[in-house]
């Protein structure tokens, strides 16, 4: 399984980034505390690890994609584990077919 041999490559830094003025500072991250963050989106979200479908705190989401296999694999990467875990597997036939992963964050407001 492809996704397997990449488990061990995996691994991400996260920096916070202090601006002022014209000079940034930059703090090397060891926790997301209760957030998850979106790789395709460039975000962070709340997680709840209670919510049935919720985020998996303290985890970043991302895609892999294997053009050999036409396949696109969705994983996590959890900071505390320091593991890649696998989620969902997308066989496409077309490249333009899975450009991007589209995630769809529930509103609960009224509008």
């Amino acid at each position: 399984n492809w996704a397997t041999l990449f488990t061990s490559l995996w691994s991400f830094r996260v920096y916070k980034v202090y601006s002022s003025g014209l000079f940034n500072k930059y703090e090397q991250v060891d926790s997301l505390g209760n957030e998850a963050m979106l790789f395709d989106l460039g975000i962070t979200v709340l997680a709840n690890d209670y919510i049935v479908g919720g985020f998996k705190r303290n985890s970043i989401y991302y895609k892999t994609t294997c053009h050999e296999k036409n396949t696109t694999q969705i994983c996590l990467f959890n900071f505390e584990t320091k593991e890649m875990e696998p989620l969902h597997k997308f066989d496409f036939s077309s490249h333009e077919q899975l450009a991007r992963s589209l995630w769809f964050l529930p509103s609960f407001k009224q509008t």
